[in-house]
């Protein structure tokens, strides 16, 4: 008698083996005799489109199953890739850059059925939620493939969301100084020059200019450090920042100039000597001598032997 076997449809994933849970349909035969052990395999291990024929069967006729002359027939399958996720990945933290981009670290890997070749490949690509700053921020990764003889095998599952914190950005306040001062028992001291601040092109970020600048102490000195602050920033972006006031300024205090006072060089006034004598004048002074005439007697001062 005719005894048909015909293997039947069968979807799995991949398993890296061959075998099939369909059952063949068996057709033909007599009385109480029966088939048993009927199997049906793959053609191939590897994922794809695959043909399906019977592998094993057994005919229980009592005459070794010489009763039937069996014929198999062959179905068409499927293996499916497997599902194999990449771990061993995360994120950094950063400081805001505007941007969403996210750095990853760590060794990517798989873990494939036993003896199959299958290696990550690729760098990656981590991508926040959003680019503004904020603590445990989620983060997206993709971007990583298989290789390997059996990677075809596999769909790669990229990792798993991870979680990472984007810091706020410095802010410099820049374009400003500080004029020197003549001391006027003051600390204050006179901002100069156009404060400005450069956030990334795409961010807004406008400056607001409260700014109080003041010395250490009043007292004189030369480069004396000056302590600005008073300016902050607003803008749809401004939250993303730490806004740094100016810093290393200096300027000095100094001492007003003497003030001296010229005075015009005047000659001096002539002495008033009183009536001149004229030049023909005589004066007649008194004759020295023991004179009756002159009035005068001159000691006798000579001695005698």
């Amino acid at each position: 008698a005719a005894l048909a076997i015909a293997a039947v449809t069968n979807v799995k994933t991949y398993d890296a083996a061959v075998n099939s849970t369909g059952a063949p349909v068996t057709t033909g035969l007599k009385g109480s005799d029966t088939v048993s052990g009927v199997a049906q395999v793959f053609d191939s291990k590897n994922a794809g489109s695959r043909t399906l024929s019977v592998s094993d069967y057994t005919v229980n006729d009592d005459n070794g199953g010489k009763n039937y002359v069996v014929s198999t027939a062959t179905a068409t399958g499927t293996i499916n890739p497997r599902d194999i996720q990449i771990t061993g990945v995360e994120a950094s933290s950063k400081v805001y850059d505007a941007s969403t981009s996210a750095t990853l670290t760590g060794n990517a890997r798989v873990d494939p059925l036993a003896n199959d070749a299958v290696v990550v490949s690729g760098p990656g690509n981590g991508v926040f939620e959003n680019k503004n700053t904020g603590r445990d921020k989620t983060v997206t990764i993709s971007g990583f493939t298989l290789s390997g003889a059996d990677a075809a095998n596999y769909k790669a599952q990229q990792p798993p969301m991870t979680k990472a914190d984007i810091t706020k950005a410095e802010l410099q306040v820049s374009g400003v100084s500080v004029s020197n001062k003549t001391y006027d028992a003051t600390n204050t001291a006179i901002l100069s020059g156009s404060a400005a601040v450069n956030p990334f092109s795409t961010d807004s970020v406008i400056l607001i200019n409260n700014a109080v600048a003041q010395f250490a102490d009043s007292n004189e000195g030369v480069n004396k450090p000056v302590t600005i602050n008073g300016f902050s920033i607003s803008g749809a972006d401004a939250y993303n920042y730490n806004l740094v006031q100016p810093r290393n300024i200096s300027a000095s205090i100094i001492l007003p100039a003497e003030r001296f006072v010229v005075k015009p060089f005047l000659p001096p006034s002539p002495v008033n000597l009183g009536p001149q004598a004229s030049p023909a004048a005589k004066i007649e002074l008194p004759k020295l001598g023991n004179t009756a005439e002159s009035g005068f007697s001159v000691p006798d001062t000579s001695t005698t032997e």
